[in-house]
């Protein structure tokens, strides 16, 4: 086991992987907002489904200013029931099963790797064996470990289990449950950054993970407010930035469910970064409530999320009211931003002009 754990750490090594950067950001992933930019989402959920005889992973690199996180996810490992074995293949083809694989999560710093490893089992008692879930954590810096079984608490084989791991001060705190989470483990990790969480499949698993909560908390220090200073002078501005985000940008084309929501206009609009975020100023092109609309409004907003590319939305709507409910925008193909209004089904694009 600690061999091919070395090996891992090797491979995480090579990896790469969407940065996370914030000074305080939650994102929520799930099967409605999907887990991009996770490799392994789909409609199931976050699924890593392990047939080799090699630890299968799906990793998240964070930015190099985080110093906390809190995670928060539902997992379950299927392929795990005690009356059964799951198939898996070496590397010569050759078809092995296992009992009970393993799967696990891990945290990153520069300097060490953090692995939490479980497996449903059976404590051997009378009059019949009982259920348990054997949970090791390996601490690869210095090559210890620390186990702990439960036989209450935790549902080990099949059906979810909660999990909440939080990184403070240094300290790691695991805790789970399958109705409610109990402490399993503190250990300290070091006052260093954190540079990345992840899933682990052992041989033989299928690991399922779904409504992630994930929060991200850097020492940053990144506030500026350029945006008073440059409304009156952006054809100056922009002919100098460098930042591909910053520019011109028009509709695109659009997917509307128009009973819930329709364009108030061809918007043409400027695009620039303030601080963290990105505003975009209405410029032209407004047909509904357009005497209302004048150069340099702000007409949306992006906030980043820890993950580059991926933005939360203000949206201020035709009438100069902000929509209330959940909106992302996304980096797409070429020059342009996906926007997705999931409450009102639509999903719209810009694209950056020449």
């Amino acid at each position: 086991m600690k061999t091919r754990l070395f090996l891992f750490l090797m491979l995480l090594a090579c990896l790469a992987a969407d940065c996370l950067a914030a000074n305080e950001t939650t994102l929520y992933l799930n099967k409605t907002r999907g887990f991009a930019p996770f490799r392994y989402g789909c409609e199931e959920g976050l699924v890593i489904e392990n047939l080799t005889d090699t630890l299968q992973f799906d990793y998240l690199k964070f930015g190099e200013d985080i110093n906390k996180i809190e995670i928060v996810f539902r997992a379950k490992n299927e392929n795990a029931n005690p009356l059964k074995k799951y198939p898996y293949y070496d590397s010569d083809g050759r078809k092995n099963h296992v009992k009970n694989p393993k799967w696990g999560f891990f945290i990153t710093t520069p300097a060490d790797t953090v692995v939490v490893m479980m497996q449903g089992n059976e404590e051997e008692t009378l009059p019949e064996p009982t259920p348990c879930l054997d949970i090791r954590v390996y601490k690869l810096s210095d090559g210890s470990s620390h186990a702990k079984k439960f036989i209450s608490g935790f549902n080990p084989y099949d059906k979810d289990n909660i999990w909440k791991v939080t990184v403070n001060e240094g300290i790691i705190g695991i805790k789970g449950g399958d109705t409610g989470i109990q402490e399993i483990f503190n250990l300290s990790l070091g006052k260093d950054l954190l540079t990345g969480f992840g899933y682990i499949a052992g041989w033989g698993a299928r690991l399922v993970i779904d409504d992630i909560a994930c929060t991200l908390v850097s020492d940053s220090d990144n506030e500026r407010n350029r945006l008073p200073f440059i409304k009156d002078k952006i054809d100056e501005y922009l002919s100098q930035s460098n930042d591909m985000m910053e520019g011109y940008w028009t509709i695109y084309d659009r997917d509307l469910e128009e009973s819930l929501l329709k364009m108030g206009g061809q918007y043409v609009m400027a695009c620039i970064k303030n601080g963290d975020d990105y505003i975009f100023l209405y410029l032209d092109g407004a047909v509904v409530n357009q005497n209302a609309w004048t150069p340099g409004d702000e007409k949306i907003v992006l906030h980043p999320t820890p993950f580059r590319g991926l933005y939360d939305v203000e949206w201020t709507d035709s009438m100069k009211e902000k929509l209330k409910y959940e909106i992302r925008a996304q980096r797409g193909e070429g020059e342009t931003l996906l926007f997705q209004f999931p409450y009102q089904s639509s999903k719209l694009r810009l694209r950056r002009m020449p």
